[in-house]
Protein backbone atom coordinates (compact mmCIF):
# COMPACT_ATOMS: atom_id res chain seq x y z
CA UNK A 1 0.00 0.00 0.00
CA UNK A 2 1.49 3.61 -1.02
CA UNK A 3 0.87 6.40 1.30
CA UNK A 4 1.29 10.17 0.21
CA UNK A 5 2.25 12.50 2.47
CA UNK A 6 2.06 16.01 1.12
CA UNK A 7 5.04 17.64 3.19
CA UNK A 8 5.37 21.55 2.81
CA UNK A 9 9.00 22.44 4.63
CA UNK A 10 10.09 25.87 5.11
CA UNK A 11 6.94 26.63 6.59
CA UNK A 12 8.16 29.33 9.03
CA UNK A 13 8.83 31.60 5.38
CA UNK A 14 5.05 31.80 5.60
CA UNK A 15 2.57 29.91 3.51
CA UNK A 16 0.69 31.71 0.81
CA UNK A 17 -2.90 31.61 0.59
CA UNK A 18 -3.16 29.83 -3.05
CA UNK A 19 -0.52 27.30 -1.82
CA UNK A 20 -2.59 26.59 1.23
CA UNK A 21 -6.00 26.51 -0.22
CA UNK A 22 -4.23 23.57 -2.24
CA UNK A 23 -3.03 22.14 0.59
CA UNK A 24 -6.48 22.39 2.15
CA UNK A 25 -7.74 20.59 -0.60
CA UNK A 26 -6.02 17.92 -0.44
CA UNK A 27 -6.55 17.56 3.39
CA UNK A 28 -9.92 17.50 2.86
CA UNK A 29 -9.35 14.38 0.01
CA UNK A 30 -8.17 12.70 2.92
CA UNK A 31 -3.89 13.22 2.12
CA UNK A 32 -2.29 13.56 5.39
CA UNK A 33 -0.74 17.64 4.82
CA UNK A 34 2.07 18.17 7.09
CA UNK A 35 3.35 22.09 7.44
CA UNK A 36 7.33 21.67 8.52
CA UNK A 37 10.27 23.71 9.35
CA UNK A 38 13.69 21.96 9.14
CA UNK A 39 14.70 25.25 10.45
CA UNK A 40 12.56 25.63 13.58
CA UNK A 41 11.64 21.70 14.07
CA UNK A 42 7.95 23.31 13.50
CA UNK A 43 6.16 20.00 12.22
CA UNK A 44 9.12 16.98 12.76
CA UNK A 45 7.06 14.94 15.50
CA UNK A 46 4.40 14.60 13.12
CA UNK A 47 6.11 13.78 10.05
CA UNK A 48 8.08 11.22 12.37
CA UNK A 49 4.77 9.48 12.90
CA UNK A 50 3.72 8.84 9.69
CA UNK A 51 7.44 8.00 8.83
CA UNK A 52 7.52 5.44 11.66
CA UNK A 53 7.61 1.77 10.93
CA UNK A 54 7.56 2.46 6.66
CA UNK A 55 10.21 2.77 4.17
CA UNK A 56 9.87 6.28 2.64
CA UNK A 57 11.31 8.44 -0.06
CA UNK A 58 11.64 12.58 0.21
CA UNK A 59 10.83 13.67 -3.45
CA UNK A 60 10.64 17.00 -4.55
CA UNK A 61 12.55 19.54 -6.75
CA UNK A 62 15.67 21.10 -6.09
CA UNK A 63 15.90 23.72 -2.65
CA UNK A 64 12.98 22.44 -0.94
CA UNK A 65 15.06 21.34 1.70
CA UNK A 66 15.28 17.71 0.99
CA UNK A 67 18.48 17.00 2.96
CA UNK A 68 17.42 19.56 5.46
CA UNK A 69 14.77 17.98 6.52
CA UNK A 70 16.96 14.52 6.90
CA UNK A 71 18.77 16.35 9.19
CA UNK A 72 15.95 17.84 11.03
CA UNK A 73 14.03 13.87 11.47
CA UNK A 74 17.73 12.46 12.00
CA UNK A 75 19.79 14.60 14.14
CA UNK A 76 23.73 14.09 13.88
CA UNK A 77 23.05 12.46 10.41
CA UNK A 78 25.06 15.46 8.89
CA UNK A 79 23.67 15.33 4.93
CA UNK A 80 25.46 17.92 3.39
CA UNK A 81 22.86 20.88 2.03
CA UNK A 82 23.49 24.10 -0.20
CA UNK A 83 21.99 27.39 -0.64
CA UNK A 84 18.97 28.58 -3.20
CA UNK A 85 21.13 29.85 -6.19
CA UNK A 86 21.88 33.68 -6.12
CA UNK A 87 21.23 34.56 -9.82
CA UNK A 88 18.51 31.58 -10.49
CA UNK A 89 17.06 31.74 -7.49
CA UNK A 90 16.96 27.88 -7.86
CA UNK A 91 18.22 25.07 -5.80
CA UNK A 92 20.77 23.54 -7.04
CA UNK A 93 21.49 19.77 -6.68
CA UNK A 94 22.99 18.70 -3.45
CA UNK A 95 21.99 14.96 -3.20
CA UNK A 96 23.14 13.32 -6.52
CA UNK A 97 22.36 9.73 -5.55
CA UNK A 98 19.56 8.01 -3.08
CA UNK A 99 20.69 7.27 -0.02
CA UNK A 100 18.45 4.77 2.57
CA UNK A 101 18.86 5.96 6.22
CA UNK A 102 17.33 3.61 9.24
CA UNK A 103 15.87 6.32 11.17
CA UNK A 104 16.24 6.10 15.12
CA UNK A 105 12.24 6.71 15.40
CA UNK A 106 11.77 3.20 13.09
CA UNK A 107 10.84 3.17 9.63
CA UNK A 108 13.75 3.98 6.71
CA UNK A 109 13.79 6.62 4.82
CA UNK A 110 15.31 7.85 1.31
CA UNK A 111 17.15 11.09 0.55
CA UNK A 112 16.53 11.25 -2.88
CA UNK A 113 18.27 13.61 -6.02
CA UNK A 114 16.06 16.79 -6.47
CA UNK A 115 13.59 16.20 -9.97
CA UNK A 116 12.35 18.65 -12.56
CA UNK A 117 10.37 16.23 -14.01
CA UNK A 118 8.04 13.01 -13.34
CA UNK A 119 7.40 10.65 -15.86
CA UNK A 120 4.46 7.81 -16.13
CA UNK A 121 5.59 4.18 -17.18
CA UNK A 122 3.67 1.64 -16.17
CA UNK A 123 0.93 2.09 -13.73
CA UNK A 124 -0.77 -1.07 -12.03
CA UNK A 125 -4.20 0.26 -12.39
CA UNK A 126 -5.77 3.08 -15.04
CA UNK A 127 -4.85 6.67 -13.99
CA UNK A 128 -8.27 7.66 -13.34
CA UNK A 129 -8.67 5.24 -10.55
CA UNK A 130 -5.65 7.23 -9.06
CA UNK A 131 -7.65 10.27 -8.75
CA UNK A 132 -9.72 9.85 -5.19
CA UNK A 133 -12.11 12.11 -6.52
CA UNK A 134 -13.01 10.55 -9.19
CA UNK A 135 -14.14 7.15 -7.36
CA UNK A 136 -17.48 8.18 -6.67
CA UNK A 137 -17.96 8.66 -10.98
CA UNK A 138 -16.12 5.88 -11.88
CA UNK A 139 -18.72 3.28 -13.91
CA UNK A 140 -21.10 6.12 -13.88
CA UNK A 141 -19.91 6.99 -17.97
CA UNK A 142 -22.05 5.98 -20.91
CA UNK A 143 -18.49 4.59 -22.30
CA UNK A 144 -17.24 1.74 -20.45
CA UNK A 145 -14.01 2.58 -21.87
CA UNK A 146 -14.50 6.22 -21.38
CA UNK A 147 -11.28 8.54 -21.12
CA UNK A 148 -12.86 11.38 -19.04
CA UNK A 149 -11.02 13.40 -21.78
CA UNK A 150 -13.56 13.82 -24.74
CA UNK A 151 -16.57 11.07 -24.59
CA UNK A 152 -20.55 11.87 -24.25
CA UNK A 153 -22.50 11.32 -21.26
CA UNK A 154 -19.13 11.54 -19.08
CA UNK A 155 -20.07 11.05 -15.50
CA UNK A 156 -16.29 12.84 -14.77
CA UNK A 157 -16.53 15.71 -16.83
CA UNK A 158 -20.69 16.36 -15.37
CA UNK A 159 -18.91 16.66 -12.01
CA UNK A 160 -16.38 18.99 -13.09
CA UNK A 161 -18.86 21.13 -14.92
CA UNK A 162 -21.05 20.80 -11.93
CA UNK A 163 -18.09 22.21 -9.48
CA UNK A 164 -18.27 19.31 -7.40
CA UNK A 165 -14.43 18.36 -8.91
CA UNK A 166 -11.51 20.53 -9.24
CA UNK A 167 -10.57 22.19 -12.12
CA UNK A 168 -6.76 22.17 -11.95
CA UNK A 169 -6.76 18.42 -10.46
CA UNK A 170 -8.92 17.22 -13.90
CA UNK A 171 -6.26 19.69 -16.14
CA UNK A 172 -3.79 17.18 -14.04
CA UNK A 173 -5.26 14.08 -14.90
CA UNK A 174 -5.76 15.16 -18.97
CA UNK A 175 -1.98 16.21 -19.04
CA UNK A 176 -1.07 13.03 -17.41
CA UNK A 177 -3.33 11.13 -20.40
CA UNK A 178 -0.91 13.52 -22.73
CA UNK A 179 -4.35 15.08 -24.25
CA UNK A 180 -4.52 18.41 -22.01
CA UNK A 181 -7.18 20.54 -23.22
CA UNK A 182 -6.44 23.57 -24.79
CA UNK A 183 -7.57 27.09 -22.81
CA UNK A 184 -9.64 27.87 -25.68
CA UNK A 185 -11.58 24.25 -25.30
CA UNK A 186 -12.01 24.34 -21.13
CA UNK A 187 -13.92 23.69 -19.92
CA UNK A 188 -15.22 20.72 -22.29
CA UNK A 189 -18.91 20.78 -23.96
CA UNK A 190 -21.21 18.07 -22.61
CA UNK A 191 -23.24 16.46 -25.23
Amino acid sequence: DLALVFCLNKADLGIAPALAGRLDYYARLGYAVIAVSATSGAGIEELRGQLRDRISALVGPSGVGKSSLLNALEPGLGQRVSTIGATTHKGRHTTTGTRLVTLASGGRLADTAGIRMLALHELACPLDQCFREFQPYLGQCRLNDCTHLHEPDCAIRAALHAGTLDEDRYLSYARLCGTAPAEDDYPPDLE
